[in-house]
């Protein structure tokens, strides 16, 4: 009827109702069977829950990662009515993993891919799954972390202390011949490290003697041997009339007359090894050197050896045990290795000598067969280049002579390097020795060019004898001098003092102490027992000028928890320069030792 509303719904004309196109009459109601989710392609044909009508047909509406089963949608990797599969059902006491029913995982336990894996300590699923470990790494509280004592570094747990191309730090890598050895880069053994290459000073023209020696003397062909530069040939035209492989072959006249280092015994000399070299058994002036080396050290804790010894005098015996301990070990092994270099000696009876220096030095045994530091007459050892000058000559020495066979020396300067715990550089102001000499005893030549014993190049007379002891156990000799607090300031802590040491002090000090801070703060074992004494400094090295009103030097702690010394104050009690005080102060202190006859050799 023209002007009259229909909807879709029309009716024929036996008043049925019709739908217009594309609808279609379901019960009802005209409907889309191409989209409705109820009559879904045909009347009454209901699509799932999970599923959509699409074009007549039923699609599935899951989302990714899910599969519909039967009108739900299901993750076949966890879902336990359908794992792997719809429809398939995990029995009880397991659970839907990776498409695959396993065991349940204990409640401390996550399911990985490779099982159930505690999260916390499992080195392959460290905090999280697949979260995996470096090789050599554990697992702690879900952190990867190295075995103690090592360290990551590139990807690998190592050893600081040991491996070679991370010695000390990561990427610190050892040069070629080195090995690691407690975190530093090391040479093996009877080499040195000289520009960053081991090489053996014994015998390297570049480094002969010494890192830097170079052995090439002029208008010469030069051979380094047993550390010793010594001249083989002189080009045309030149002569070595001196004897000196520092100035080559010096002249260009021909030598006349005798003269040290012709490999002739000359009037006058005792040896000539056809050089002109100190410290190698035959001095530059071809005398023979008189060596002796401290083979028994004690350190003494009263007054009965020097007048005065505050540093002995404030070690309790607990403290005093371990020292010693130290000491005798250290000798014995040839670590501490202090000489007294008899200087222009002439009685080699050790008689009488009105005026000699007494140079002291501190070295290092060559390796050998039965080396025992406690007997080691006429065993060889290696000057350190510390105490030399470039002519081999002592840096420091004592004034000294001999009468009725007592060699007595000082006082002067001296630096020894003495066992506190480990080798300390110690220097002494005010030092001085006194010791009876023993009896002479022929010096031992060296059949194979080792030790024991001096070579036969030097050709001493056959039978030469010298004295061959300094004191005897029962009547040492003494050494007395007041230890520089800047020394003792740069000697760290003996380990036994420290917590878990044979005697820890219950001041708890830390290896960023000093054996300084020990006396100053005191050491007590079970917080009454005293083992070291608080002390301050007694002596000043009068060669220095006096800071702010002058001593008496008072030293402190500012921190009462770190117990570092930082502060100095005057007799007058003002603040002076810390580093100035330390350089000035000393602890006098007192060693009992023995000596016997040693070959210092280059």
């Amino acid at each position: 009827m023209a002007g009259e509303h229909k909807d879709s719904c029309e009716r024929d004309d036996d008043n049925q109702p019709s739908c217009a196109a594309p609808l279609t009459l379901c019960g009802t109601a005209c409907l889309d069977l191409q989209t409705s989710h109820d009559h879904c392609g045909t009347c009454n044909v209901a699509c799932g829950c999970s599923q959509a009508c699409v074009g007549g047909a039923c699609a599935s509406q899951c989302s990714a990662g899910t599969t519909d089963c039967g009108g739900t949608c299901a993750s076949l990797t966890t879902d336990g009515l359908n794992c792997g599969a719809c429809g398939t059902i995990c029995a009880a006491g397991t659970a839907c993993a990776g498409g695959s029913c396993a065991p349940v995982c204990a409640v401390a336990s996550t399911r990985c891919a490779t099982g159930c894996s505690d999260l916390q300590t499992d080195s392959g699923n460290c905090g999280a799954c697949g979260q995996a470990c470096l090789a050599g790494q554990s697992c702690a509280s879900g952190r990867c972390s190295c075995p103690a004592g090592q360290t990551e570094c590139s990807g690998s747990c190592v050893d600081l202390g040991t491996a070679a191309a991370h010695c000390g730090a990561c990427g610190t890598v050892c040069g070629t011949g080195q090995s690691c050895v407690s975190g530093a880069c090391t040479c093996g053994s009877g080499l040195s490290l000289c520009n960053g290459a081991c090489v053996d000073v014994l015998s390297d023209p570049a480094n002969c003697g010494g890192c830097g020696r170079l052995c090439a003397p002029p208008n010469a062909s030069g051979l380094c041997t047993l550390g010793t530069c010594a001249i083989t040939a002189c080009s045309a035209g030149h002569y070595d009339c001196d004897g000196n492989p520092l100035n080559g072959c010096e002249s260009t006249a021909a030598c006349n007359g005798p003269r040290c280092g012709n490999g002739i015994i000359d009037p006058g000399e005792i040896c000539d090894d056809a050089n002109v070299v100190n410290l190698d058994g035959c001095s530059a002036a071809c005398q023979f050197e008189q060596n002796l080396r401290i083979n028994n050290l004690q350190l003494d804790f009263g007054l009965a050896t020097c007048p005065s010894n505050r540093f002995g005098g404030a070690i309790g015996g607990i403290a005093q045990s371990s020292l010693q301990a130290g000491f005798a070990n250290s000798i014995a092994t040839g670590t501490t290795s202090v000489m007294f270099v008899l200087q222009r000696l002439t009685d080699y009876t050790g008689a009488n000598e009105p005026a000699l220096p007494v140079g002291v030095v501190n070295g290092t045994p060559f390796a050998g067969t039965g080396y025992d530091g406690t007997s080691d007459l006429d065993w060889w050892y290696l000057a350190s280049v510390s105490d030399v000058d470039a002519a081999r000559v002592p840096l420091s020495s004592l004034p000294g002579s001999i009468s009725a066979g007592h060699l007595v020396a000082g006082p002067g300067s001296a630096r020894l390097v003495l066992p506190f715990g480990s080798l300390s550089p110690m220097s002494f102001f005010g030092a001085s020795l006194s010791v009876q000499l023993g009896a002479t005893v022929p010096v031992h030549i060296s059949s194979t060019n080792s030790p024991p014993g001096h070579l036969p190049s030097e050709r001493l007379p056959p039978g030469f004898a010298t004295f061959a002891t300094a004191g005897q156990p029962t009547s040492p000799g003494s050494f007395c001098g007041a230890m520089r607090t800047s020394s003792l300031a740069a000697t760290a802590v003996p380990p036994s003092l420290l917590s878990g040491g044979s005697a820890a002090c219950a001041e708890n000090y830390a290896s960023t102490n000093s054996f300084l801070d020990v006396l100053v703060n005191g050491c007590h074992v079970l917080g009454f027992i005293t083992t070291i004494t608080r002390s301050q400094p007694d002596s000043v090295d009068s060669a220095l000028p006096a800071l702010g009103a002058g001593p008496p030097y008072l030293l402190s702690a500012s921190n009462a928890a770190s117990k570092i010394v930082d502060t100095c104050r005057d007799r007058l009690g003002a603040t002076i320069d810390l580093a100035g005080c330390l350089q000035r102060a000393g602890y006098s202190s007192a060693f009992s030792f023995t000596a016997d006859r040693v070959d210092i050799r280059p």
